[in-house]
């Protein structure tokens, strides 16, 4: 009898899951969906306020922190660029036909610069305008000394920057003077350089930066798998439209390049001191630190005085030979955000079930602050991680964070709205219904 008890009990059908249960799994679903789209919905709001004048100025801060978590260098040896301060060459002021004109004497610079390829350097730069004026050379001798040097045995750049919207070919006024030309143009943002520009027909221009990073051997890149996620070059526009490419430059050189500058306007001082730029890329330009005669704001902590144009030229080109900053497409912040938002989400439901089953009340605001907090740790850790191992620069991470923390008090405040878009449904769903012709 006691068999046929045990034989019967195995037949019984198993205990149906309770409506509390149902209630419980199904309250939890509803939850994690509900979380996900406000997620979504934070960082659509996210990607739509990049243009906004706030969200750069927090941006640029974080930049200017991660830029001070850059290592610098601090020997001459570990600088593949060296200045030539030339601030002691008095410029001159021409004028032509009513428009004056700030010309650089050549009769003081070509020895200078003779003197500089004697030292052996690999590429030569000039930071100086020798765009002609809008009838001629900017001075009567220029063909004969750009002849002279392109003969040299060293490549030799020459700045031009009213020229920039000619074609190449007529940047230093004659055709056969385009290998000389190097753009010297820079963004309105000055995080940022110009790797290349283009002209009125689409080609690829030179930036000086890029001239004197052609010199070296190409450093190792990011693998070419991550190429969706991460670019060291995006394109932009220049102030005419045109387009650019653009990458954001290490400037921890800095004050390395102030140092070892080379502060003079005589040949006999720049053959004494040829060791110093044997094998280098050499900039000429003024490096004056008080009165340069164009100088740009530099974003880096504790810089509050403008800079020599010449110390951005050489701080992007040293970025493009041996030091080149990452930073996230527009993809993978997306997804970045997206699953950060996600991460907090799924930790607040495992933490639900593990709780739901053990019958304890849970409380969904307090676990998700936690796992807010746990989150922004991590992300803060990561932002300084990325820089110092990848040289990826995360510099919207405070936005990633600030999304976070907006996750609660939005779900919140768009609880009711989701209550209205309910009945909207349900209303809109009873439209359909024939009542009269109702099964009964």
């Amino acid at each position: 009898m006691e068999n046929q008890d045990e034989i019967d009990r195995e037949h019984l059908p198993a205990p149906k899951e309770s409506s509390t249960d149902k209630f419980a799994w199904k309250s939890i679903g509803k939850s994690l969906i509900s979380g996900i789209l406000v997620a979504l919905l934070i960082v659509l709001a996210k990607a739509s306020a990049e243009q906004a004048s706030l969200y750069q100025g927090f941006q640029k801060a974080a930049y200017e922190w991660l830029q001070a978590r850059l290592s610098a260098p601090h020997r001459r040896d570990e600088l593949p660029v060296m200045i030539v301060d030339i601030r002691e060459l008095e410029y001159k002021t021409i004028e032509v036909e009513g428009e004056k004109y700030s010309l650089t004497p050549r009769e003081k610079l070509i020895p200078l610069i003779e003197a500089v390829a004697a030292q052996e350097p690999k590429v030569i730069a000039v930071d100086v305008d020798f765009s002609p004026h809008k009838i001629g050379f900017l001075d009567p001798t220029d063909p004969i000394h750009f002849q002279n040097l392109a003969k040299l045995k060293v490549p030799v750049f020459l700045g031009i920057f009213r020229s920039r919207n000619r074609p190449r070919e007529l940047w230093l006024g004659n055709p056969q003077f385009a290998s000389l030309a190097a753009n010297v143009a820079n963004p309105d943002d000055n995080r940022r350089m110009f790797e290349w520009t283009s002209g009125a027909d689409g080609r690829t221009e030179l930036t000086m930066c890029k001239a004197l990073a052609n010199a070296f051997p190409e450093e190792k890149k990011l693998n070419s798998y991550f190429s969706w996620a991460v670019q060291q070059v995006s394109e932009t526009q220049t102030e005419d439209g045109r387009k650019a490419g653009g990458f954001l430059v290490d400037f921890s050189p800095l004050e390395a390049l102030k140092d070892t500058r080379l502060k003079t306007i005589d040949p006999a001082v720049i053959k004494d001191q040829g060791w110093t730029l044997l094998d280098k890329a050499v900039l000429i330009g003024d490096g004056s630190l008080y009165d340069a005669r164009d100088s740009v704001i530099i974003p880096v902590q504790g810089q509050t005085k403008p800079v020599p144009g010449v110390y951005l030229h050489a701080a992007a080109a040293y970025t493009l030979i041996k030091s080149p900053i990452y930073e996230f497409t527009g993809l993978a912040r997306f997804l970045l955000d997206f699953v950060l938002a996600l991460v907090v989400l799924i930790a607040v439901f495992i933490v639900r079930i593990r709780l739901d089953k053990s019958r304890l009340s849970f409380a969904q605001t307090r676990t998700t602050y936690l796992f807010i907090v746990i989150v922004t740790i991590v992300v803060i850790i990561l932002g300084v991680v990325f820089v110092h191992k990848t040289r990826v620069l995360w510099d919207d991470f405070a936005f990633v964070i600030l999304g976070l923390w907006f996750h609660p008090p939005v779900e919140s405040l768009l609880s009711p709205t989701k209550k209205l878009l309910k009945a909207v449904w349900k209303a809109f769903g009873a439209f359909f219904v024939d009542d009269s012709r109702r099964l009964i």
